[in-house]
């Protein structure tokens, strides 16, 4: 969801630089789109389930560079694991990361296949494409797969402002997925950030050493 919060700082963003990972549908991205009234943002947009690369095309503003990969800490192949569809059809559960107690937390939630994708570490994708010296917001919904994005994006983070993320919070539930994280141990990966809000299973952090 985006928060009045990131809402506010985006329309108070001249020509915001904006990286969304795990684009699900496009939905999101069209609301981050909406937000950017000061210029043209400079927006760059990651989905690597083959279900949604179609409804992103055609979802995103064509002024968004959509990118039909996952972002983690390898660049190259790297195994997905889909999910099946959630009870309203959409597709958003699929992850490079394993599933492991994911299904008992939603019995709908089963694996139905394993094909291999393109992905890329941020700072490996950041350094091939010409990127602006600063990012203003990474906002990422990617399944349990946060701690490997962040390992491989040490250069492109320390350049971030805020960093949208989600995190594991259903202690009962176990480990959704191999590599799940709780927001205590993402934000011990990222020194010199702080905490702003906590919403339900999603975080927003501020970059302390860059933002004032």
């Amino acid at each position: 969801m985006l928060t009045p919060f990131v809402q506010n700082l985006l329309r108070q963003t001249n020509n915001p630089v904006i990286i969304e990972i795990g684009a699900c549908d496009g939905r999101y991205t069209q609301q981050i789109f909406m937000c950017c009234e000061r210029g043209v943002p400079n927006f760059f947009s990651f989905e690597p389930d083959p279900r949604n690369v179609e409804l992103c095309m055609r979802a995103m503003p064509s002024i968004v560079k959509f990118i039909p990969a996952a972002i983690g800490n390898v660049t190259g192949k790297v195994s997905f694991h889909l999910a099946a569809p959630q009870p309203n059809g959409e597709i958003g559960s699929s992850s490079i990361s394993p599933f492991k107690d994911v299904t008992k937390a939603f019995p709908w939630c089963q694996e139905v296949g394993n094909i291999q994708v393109e992905c890329w570490r941020l700072d490996d994708f950041c350094e091939a494409f010409t990127m602006p010296p600063e990012i203003d917001l990474i906002f990422m919904d990617i399944q349990g797969a946060e701690r490997l994005m962040i390992e491989g994006a040490p250069k492109t983070l320390a350049r971030t402002r805020y960093l949208w993320t989600e995190f594991e919070g259903i202690e009962s539930a176990g480990t959704l997925y191999e590599h799940s994280s709780s927001l205590k141990e993402l934000h011990a990966m990222l020194p010199g950030w702080e905490i702003v809000e906590v919403i339900n299973g999603d975080a927003l952090l501020r970059n302390t050493k860059i933002c004032r």
